[in-house]
This record gives structure tokens, sequence and C-alpha cells, in this order.
């Protein structure tokens, strides 16, 4: 499947993007106010970040990376922030490196956003474990499907303490309802992600066992070159990539 990056170190990426998603400028989508009228007139936003917002997602990414070194990746989290400029992610970068202080196994990192973006396309590879606020990761979250072939290639979750949703990045897609275009990889690669959450919430290998095939028959279907969905490019559409999936995953 024809990637954006060239280099052969980006056919294999494999990082997680971890976006705290109920507070940063989000948080007065519906509270911001309007000062002055006519060309006086200003529009605020008020960001918030808390200490115990911060230090859940800051926790979760760090066990993330601890899970992820155990099966052979980096270990490593990145702070992406812009502590240079507003006070907020100063005070987030903060939290981080106090976080950092309880999981040494694991190496911590700093990165200012507009550096995060560049090193996404110059080298996405350096990456293992990413972690930011809710408009930084909306925004970066896009850039990292890009990577690996576009919104139907990537999956999402919205992570809480006991309770997960898991789902596509992409939307609804309107504009080709009922054409059999629409690319199902991300729904199965969230499927794969519910399973793998559940059996570590459970403790049950036969579920993280589940999460292994299904991620595994989407490699392999790929692998065998004979799909190429439409937003790259090709013809194969929800139900010849469908079918081909589950025929690999018939074969595990």
């Amino acid at each position: 499947m024809p990637l954006p990056l060239t280099s052969e170190a980006a056919q294999n990426l494999d990082f997680v993007l971890i976006r705290e998603s109920t507070e940063g400028l989000f948080a007065s989508r519906e509270t911001f106010k309007i000062e002055g009228e006519g060309e006086s007139a200003a529009a605020y936003d008020t960001q918030k970040i808390s200490y115990q917002g911060c230090k859940r997602v800051f926790d979760f990414a760090f066990n993330l990376a601890k899970q992820r070194k155990a099966q052979g990746h980096q270990g490593k989290v990145t702070c992406v922030d812009k502590a240079n400029v507003l006070g907020s992610f100063y005070f987030m970068r903060q939290v981080f490196d106090e976080t950092a202080k309880n999981h040494s196994e694991i190496e911590a990192q700093h990165i200012y956003v507009d550096a995060a973006a560049l090193q996404l396309v110059a080298k996405p590879w350096q990456f293992d474990v990413l972690v930011t606020e809710n408009m930084f990761g909306d925004i970066l979250s896009d850039l990292g499907a890009g990577l690996m072939g576009g919104m139907g290639m990537a999956p999402s979750a919205d992570i809480g303490f006991e309770k997960a949703v898991f789902q596509p990045c992409h939307g609804t897609a309107p504009d080709i309802i009922g054409q059999g275009k629409a690319n199902p990889t991300a729904m199965f690669l969230s499927a794969a992600m519910m399973l793998n959450w559940l059996g570590h919430q459970h403790n049950n290998q036969h579920l993280i066992k589940a999460s292994d095939l299904i991620n595994q028959a989407v490699e392999n279907a790929y692998a065998s070159k004979e799909l190429l969905p439409y937003e790259l490019g090709g013809n194969s559409g929800t139900q010849v990539i469908s079918d081909k999936v589950f025929s690999e995953l018939a074969k595990l």
C-alpha cells in the first residue's frame, strides 16, 4: 500500500498518540465569551489544564509505554506542549516531570508541538508514546492517520477509568454513503484495541489473543498487496477489504 513517506523506516510505524479529552481549549467550547461590539469586539476561549487531568493521562501514558516495552517497543513517553509560550503548558510539563519520576524504567522526553509536527513528518519512527493536550491531540492525530494511509486506516479509543468507547478516527463520510467505498480497516483495528483493553482490564489472555489475531489478519491482508482502498487511489471497497481480512483471520 503506498504511504506518504517513502523512507523504509516509515513503512513500519508503530506509535501511539494519547490525547487528554476533557480539558484544554475544548473545555470552554460552550462557555466562550465575546466582549465589545463591532470592530472593537473580541472573543475569548479559556484553556483549562488541571493537575488531576494531567496526572491521570500521564499515568496512563507511562503504563501503556510499559506494556509496549514488554512487547519490544522503545519504552518512551514524549510530552507534547507549548511550555515556552503558555504558562498552562509549563504547568502541564511540571506535572509530566513529576509523574515521570514514578516510572523511572520509561524514558521521558518533551517536545514543543510545532517541533512535534515537523518530526512526525521527518522522522516519525523516533516516537513510541506521545501524550498531549486536547487541541494539540486533535490536530496531531489526523497527521498521524495520514502517515499510515489516511483516516480509513486509523483506529481510536476514548478511555476512562472503568469504561471506554472504541471507534475509527473518521466520521460518517456522507459523501460516499451507499457506494460501498468506505474502508472498514479502522473499524477492525478499533475492535482489536477494544479486545486488548478488555483483556488487560479483566486479565483475560483470550481477549488479548483475539486482539492479536485481528491485527495480524489485517496486516496479512494488506501484505498480500491485493488491497488498495478508494481513498488511496484503488478500487478495494468495504466488501472486498472485509472479505480479505476475514479470509486471513480464518487462516490463523
